[in-house]
């Protein structure tokens, strides 16, 4: 708002009755002030910084009597003071009333005129308030898309090679108006193939970070591959020689129990031949004290007769037998009982029939040259 300076009111010379009275008044008053001031140095020097001995009457009484004499000025200055203020105020009323009648009848005149002004000045301060906005709010509009310019390459990290490229092509097809940056677009249009420099250098960083990420995981997935193909031929490999190995068990197993079949076959059929032979040793054995106990039952014969009879008995043995008996002698034991007893033992020993035994002991062909060897 523009401050009209005013002239200022003409100044008469010849003064009023009113500025007459107060004059008279104001001087009487610094009159009586300036008497009142000429002896103040007078009363210091007598009575500043005294020291009374208010204790005693004289002391008091002196107190007393420089207090009044310098209450006495004083008292004469308020008297004064208050005699010259009283028409003073006066005076001022009777002004201020003048001027307020005054300054309302020119305030009257003045206000249309103010008014006028005012509502030009306010339009011009509403026009330039308007203009100040929509350039705010035409600043902030540019702000902003310069911002949303910058913002791609914020928005570009951490992205992949399409986002990237989205961005890219998003500024690619920006339009960079005057009507939308008016006097920055130029500004625009740099902030624009910056960000697009930007995002075409991370663009391409990234393309080869991701192709570079896709042969690795190719790599890796072949190399998966490899490995689930090595388990499964070794795992295949496992199981064919768990099979050959149950396969050799099991044939191992058939051939143990073949084995362990004829072994127990040979045990029961060697068991059997001992049964039998243990039961024809008996028969035998049972014949034999039969024929001893019929030889016995004989009368006494001479010992040599007896021992030939004896020897004919067991030779008619043999001879059944098929043995050859030429070679028996007898000495000691009766011939009967070495060739009982040795047929015992060689049935005993080979799991022969006393039968066989003795058939086997007959057919040996010279006694006497066994003899001579063993001797």
């Amino acid at each position: 708002m523009e401050i009209e300076m005013l002239d200022a009111p003409e100044v008469r010379e010849e003064t009023t009755p009113i500025q007459q009275t107060s004059i008279a008044l104001v001087q009487s008053a610094l009159v009586e002030f300036d008497t009142v001031a000429a002896g103040l140095a007078d009363l210091k020097a007598r009575f500043g910084n005294v020291i009374y001995d208010v204790g005693t009457t004289a002391g008091m009484a002196a107190a007393k009597a420089a207090r009044l004499e310098i209450r006495g000025p004083r008292y004469a200055v308020d008297k004064v003071l208050k005699a010259t203020k009283e028409p003073l105020n006066a005076i001022k009323k009777e002004l201020d009333d003048r001027a307020g009648q005054i300054t309302a009848a020119l305030l009257e005149i003045e206000t249309p005129i103010h008014e006028q002004i005012k509502a030009e000045e306010d339009r011009k301060d509403a026009e330039k308030a308007e203009r100040e906005r929509v350039a705010a709010a035409q600043k902030l509009v540019i702000d902003n898309a310069m911002t949303w310019i910058r913002n791609h390459a914020v928005q570009a990290v951490g992205k992949s090679a399409a986002d990237i490229k989205e961005l890219v092509t998003s500024l690619e097809t920006m339009e960079v108006t005057l009507e939308t940056f008016a006097d920055r677009a130029g500004e625009a249009e740099q902030c624009r193939l910056m960000t697009l420099e930007v995002l075409s250098g991370l663009h391409a960083a990234v393309s080869a970070q991701e192709e570079a990420a896709a042969q690795v995981k190719a790599e890796r997935i072949r190399l998966e591959q490899e490995r689930k193909e090595q388990s499964a031929a070794a795992k295949a490999a496992e199981e064919e020689a768990a099979r050959a190995a149950a396969e050799a068990k099991a044939t191992a197993k058939a051939i143990a129990d073949a084995h362990q079949a004829r072994l127990d076959e040979q045990r029961r059929a060697f068991m059997k031949e001992q049964a039998e032979a243990r039961a024809a040793i008996a028969a035998q054995e049972a014949e034999i004290a039969l024929q001893r106990k019929e030889l016995e039952q004989k009368p006494d014969q001479p010992s040599a007769e007896r021992s030939s009879s004896d020897i004919e008995n067991v030779v008619d043995i043999l001879a059944a037998n098929g043995g050859d008996v030429g070679y028996i002698t007898v000495t000691g034991p009766s011939d009967a009982d070495v060739i009982f007893t040795a047929a015992r033992a060689v049935s005993l020993e080979y799991g022969l029939t006393m039968g066989e035994a003795i058939h086997r002991l007959a057919a040996v062909e010279s006694w006497t040259q066994i003899e001579g060897a063993t001797a």
